[in-house]
């Protein structure tokens, strides 16, 4: 039985909507690899960094690419704006040229969700977000694994300590009870949780949530057209929804 991995990243945050420090959108989401390609992704990026003349261990987000005034911390300083968008655009068709990879990602309207009664309602509103936004990404990757007869782990980014004890104690409910429309049973263990740079999935999918993320707020479509068609579901395949979830 084939095993996938669903490499899990997030761009803007959890807070209301209504304060000037706070993004209108949460977008959670990321790329599903079959366990076996890894290695073939893990090579292509330290083969896309060492052409542009980057430590292939050093990891490169997608918030240095339009950095506007590029620090020494940013390992894309050297690069023009125009070659910091190739690298990106580069790294996105490495997705979408492998035949196996799928994205799976869900984008929040926060000034909708803020107005729900049961968010409203909920003891910690900010993580209660969090979790109504990545539990229909969750959803789409069991109904993948379903329909390919497969098994499938998380990997995520860790956040902060308490974070991610209570993001461990959430999946360990979501996989044990199930969400309001389906069980899980195709899910192994709970969610692996690792710092982003040391994770090749990880980077993958950070740029892949930064390109929808850009495409949500500003309407720039070039890097959301690069994988557009990666979506589970696009395709109409029996059993699979649309991996692009709007919500609420």
């Amino acid at each position: 039985m084939e095993t996938y991995l669903l490499f899990i990243d997030e761009s803007g945050d959890t807070g209301d909507p209504g304060k000037e420090s706070s993004t209108n959108f949460l977008i959670i989401g990321g790329v599903i690899i079959p366990s076996k390609t890894w290695r073939y992704f893990a090579e292509k990026l330290s083969g896309l960094k060492k052409a542009n003349r980057i430590n292939p261990n050093t990891e490169v987000k997608w918030r240095h690419v339009h950095d506007p005034k590029p620090s020494s911390k940013n390992p894309l300083r050297r690069l023009s704006r125009e070659k910091r968008k190739q690298y990106a655009m580069d790294l996105l068709f490495i997705i979408r040229e492998n035949k196996d990879a799928r994205l799976v990602v869900t984008v929040t309207s926060k000034a909708k969700a803020y107005k729900k009664n049961y968010i409203k309602q909920s003891q910690d509103p900010s993580e209660s977000i969090y979790q109504c936004t990545i539990t229909p990404t969750i959803e789409r990757f069991h109904y993948f694994l379903n329909a390919k007869r497969a098994t499938g782990m998380l990997v995520q980014d860790s956040r902060d300590f308490q974070q991610d004890s209570e993001l461990r104690s959430f999946y360990d409910r979501l996989l044990k009870r199930g969400t309001h429309w389906t069980k899980l049973p195709n899910i192994i263990e709970g969610i692996f949780l690792t710092p982003s740079h040391f994770s090749v999935g990880i980077e993958f999918a950070d740029f892949c949530v930064g390109a929808i993320y850009r495409y949500v707020t500003k309407k720039d479509s070039d890097y959301f057209n690069v994988i557009k068609h990666k979506f589970i579901g696009r395709y109409k395949k029996k059993g699979l929804k649309d991996g692009l979830k709007f919500w609420p």
